[in-house]
């Protein structure tokens, strides 16, 4: 299995925009296919957000009632990586404005199975 396919792309996210929708297509092209999106209490318009994230890339969309930061939103994260029993044997952070670059998560997921 490609590395791309051990690790999981964690993306805590609070009032998306179409910036993660572009991250999650360059992460799908790049072959990540374990992506959990967690919507940290974001306001009811951008559902439409979480919603293509789940049917068009396939993402498994975590949500918090109310924004609880981005620190509880990776636990929350990481909390169902655990009790999942996902196949990922790693996780890398990353976050939901487009400011990391496919090839830089790429080479830290790389590393965290190295």
């Amino acid at each position: 299995m490609e590395v791309n396919g051990q690790v999981c792309v964690i993306i805590p996210s609070l009032n998306p925009d179409e910036k993660l929708l572009q991250l999650l297509g360059d992460l799908r092209a790049a072959q990540f296919e374990h992506i959990v999106l967690v919507n940290d209490g974001s306001a009811p318009e951008y559902d439409c957000f979480f919603e293509e994230a789940r049917t068009t890339y396939g993402c498994t969309v975590l949500k918090h009632a109310v924004n609880q930061g981005k620190g509880r939103a990776m636990k929350t994260a990481f909390h169902h990586l655990l009790c999942a029993q996902t196949p990922c044997a790693a996780a890398v952070a990353v976050d939901a404005d487009g400011q990391h670059r496919v090839a830089d998560i790429q080479a830290v997921a790389a590393q965290t199975l190295a």
